[in-house]
């Protein structure tokens, strides 16, 4: 059964018309907005997407990267993973697989229920867990005195490295080496725990 107009028999249709501009519109152009009365808010898709997940201890692999291909910069917060009573075998063979081809696992967790991006990566005999910044929480910096207009000679003016960290005393990690952070919490970590575990036994 239909409606029609009883003069002509014309299909009665009803028009989705704006309120605002007066225009009939299609479902295409609609979006979900929330309304407290006196304000109105327009809500998108990774609105949805943002939204609090239900608490769960998974983790979904979602790509497997060489681990040179991470930007320390996007790295925030870091934990520790333990093998469940349930997975060992699944826990060990991730770590073997990630420390054996030096690849770095992008997961999907959630965290504090909120779904996030991190990376899993080998410290020791441990996994570890690093949420990743989004893209849009790092910000372009540009100092002024990078783009100094000071010159640098082809000749004489280059660094001797061979001068500066010589063979003889590479393992003493001078004032001026690069120190990898995330190995030295690692073995810090292992450190403390070794003593612990020493203090348990002599106690």
């Amino acid at each position: 059964m239909h409606q029609v107009h009883e003069k002509d028999g014309g299909r009665i249709r009803n028009q989705l018309r704006c309120q605002e501009c007066g225009k009939v519109t299609d479902y295409e152009n609609f979006v979900k907005a929330y309304d407290d009365g006196d304000h109105r808010v327009i809500l998108t898709d990774e609105d949805f997407e943002a939204l609090p997940a239900d608490d769960s201890d998974d983790l979904d692999v979602l790509q497997f990267v060489p681990s040179d291909q991470i930007d320390p910069i996007m790295l925030e917060q870091s934990y520790f993973l333990e093998p469940t009573s349930k997975t060992p075998k699944a826990y060990l063979l991730l770590r073997k697989t990630l420390e054996d081809t030096d690849r770095t696992a992008i997961v999907k967790i959630t965290l504090r229920t909120r779904t996030r991006l991190a990376i899993l990566r080998v410290c020791g005999k441990l996994l570890m867990l690093l949420t990743l910044r989004w893209a849009d929480e790092i910000r372009d910096v540009d100092f002024k005195g990078v783009n100094s207009r000071a010159q640098i000679s082809d000749q004489g003016e280059t660094l001797d490295l061979e001068e500066a960290f010589p063979e003889d005393e590479e393992d003493e990690a001078p004032s001026g080496d690069v120190i990898d952070l995330m190995e030295a919490l690692c073995k810090s970590v292992h450190s403390i725990r070794s003593q612990k575990q020493t203090k348990k036994r002599t106690g």
